[in-house]
Order: C-alpha cells, then sequence, then structure tokens
C-alpha cells in the first residue's frame, strides 16, 4: 500500500498539533501541518514563539510514529523579509519537517526574489527544502511560471509542489508534467473537482479551500496525472470539504484515506 499524507488544509480547523493525532487515527503515514496564517497579519494557533507548543507537536508526533511531512508557513508577500522566516526555518528543523511550503503572493517581482534568495539560503543551511505550489490566485499562476520563478533562483532546494485541481484550474494538463525533470517536482498533492473552470478568482480560490472532492468523485484526469509524477513521490490527500465540517475531525480524515486509497488501488490495477 503507497504510504499516504494527510495534508492540513483538508482540517484546516484542527490544531498543528491535534491533526497529528488525527492523521494516525485515520491511519495516514505522514501529516503536513500550518504552523502561521497565510498572511503576517492573519490569527492562527499560537505556535511560532511557542516552546511549549512545539514540544507538543514533536511529543505528539514521537508517541503516534507520523512522519511530519512538510509546513506551511506566511506566504512570501510585499510586507515580508527573509528574517520574517527565520524562526519558520528553525521550528521546522526542530520538528524535523523536511519541506516547506512557500507560496508567492508577492506583487513586487524584485523584492520577491530578493526574499526568496535569502529563505531559501536560511532552508538550505538547516537542511530543508522549499516548495512553490502554482496557483491561478498567486503570483505563480501556473506550472509554467513556477519554472521561469525556480529558474530564476536557480535553488536546488526550491522545488515544485504538483496539484491536480491547480494544474487544471490553470490550463495545464498532466501531460505538462512529463516535461518537467523529475527532480524538481518534491510533492504532490491529491484531490478531485467537476466541471470546468471558473474565469472568477473568487470562485476558483473558494473550491480550492472549501470544495475539493475526494479522488474519483470528479472528473480531473487523476490516472494521467499520477502517471506524470515521478516515481514514488510524496501523496498528500488535500481534500477540504466544508460541507463536512459539522462531522469529527476523525471522521473526515478517514473518509479521505479511504477515497485516497480506493482510487489508488482502481489506478494500480487498471
Amino acid at each position: 500500500m503507497r504510504p499516504l499524507t494527510l495534508g492540513y488544509l483538508t482540517l484546516e480547523d484542527v490544531s498543528p498539533a491535534e491533526l497529528v493525532n488525527v492523521a494516525a487515527a485515520a491511519r495516514f503515514e505522514a501529516v503536513g501541518i500550518r504552523i502561521t496564517g497565510r498572511k503576517k497579519s492573519d490569527p492562527y494557533f499560537p505556535i511560532v514563539g511557542s516552546r511549549d507548543a512545539v514540544r507538543d507537536i514533536k511529543r505528539r508526533l514521537d508517541d503516534t510514529g507520523v512522519r511530519l511531512s512538510n509546513i506551511g508557513a506566511y506566504y512570501v508577500t510585499p510586507d515580508t523579509s527573509a528574517a520574517d522566516f527565520a524562526p519558520i526555518v528553525d521550528i521546522a528543523a526542530e520538528l524535523g519537517a523536511p519541506l516547506i511550503v512557500a507560496n508567492n503572493h508577492d506583487t513586487n517581482a524584485e523584492h520577491y526574489f530578493d526574499t526568496m534568495a535569502g529563505y531559501c539560503d536560511l532552508a538550505a543551511q538547516a537542511g530543508i527544502r522549499l516548495v512553490l505550489e502554482f496557483m491561478r490566485y498567486s503570483q505563480a499562476t501556473s506550472l509554467e511560471h513556477a519554472l521561469r520563478i525556480l529558474d530564476t533562483l536557480g535553488r536546488d532546494n526550491f522545488g515544485l509542489l504538483a496539484d491536480p485541481l491547480h494544474l487544471s484550474r490553470s490550463g495545464g494538463h498532466p501531460s505538462d508534467l512529463r516535461r518537467v525533470d523529475a527532480k524538481r517536482i518534491f510533492l504532490a498533492q491529491l484531490c478531485d473537482a467537476k466541471g470546468p473552470p471558473s474565469t472568477a478568482i473568487a470562485e476558483i480560490t473558494h473550491e480550492a479551500r472549501n470544495g475539493r472532492l475526494n479522488p474519483g468523485d470528479g472528473d480531473l484526469p487523476l490516472d494521467a496525472f499520477i502517471d506524470a509524477l515521478p516515481p514514488g513521490i510524496e501523496l498528500e490527500c488535500e481534500v477540504p470539504q466544508t460541507a463536512l465540517a459539522h462531522l469529527p475531525a476523525v471522521e473526515r480524515a478517514k473518509r479521505v484515506a479511504n477515497a485516497c486509497r480506493s482510487f489508488l488501488n482502481r489506478h494500480a490495477t487498471a
């Protein structure tokens, strides 16, 4: 059975520490957690600056045996600097996270590249890789755009996150991934969706954060997506469904785990 990772966005209402236990209860082998809000001004669970909170997460990882796949933190925006990400890198290193998701929402290209150069260097010193997720509503709007960003920075520890929803909603196709050097894809996500992409950024954003479907329940070309990925790439299940928010967290996580495993089993035998 292929190991699966529970993505934090699937259960964004659950604290990072509790998400570790939820992942274990739903039999995920790994978990991705968010340790800050998307922006510095966003309210969030108190992790950064709290030694007790970081120790609690580490204890739960040790107790459950769940591997920490990645952490999400502040978007790179015009009001961030490389120094803002130093505590993020420190926490990732303490928790043993090999990846930090570093999304681009900086409308100032010169500032962005200056910030990311410093961020990459900080991460490299800690043996951590950064991963860029291309999204229509970010400043890395497509696969091609994200690759240009990676080329400009030229850092070996900065790579791609491949998401079938964002690939589809940005006009891409799984065949596009086949033309990408496998070493540049650090992580892949798994979800589904129905219908053609909206042209409204607000609707695209809402779908991505609140209305994804379990694999097999939509019409994204997921079989082709899986086949186009590098062999053995880690798959993170990211299926936020606010319509199910009334259910206990473990129940929601189990539904996603079962759906993802069922899809992968069907794919493997197809």
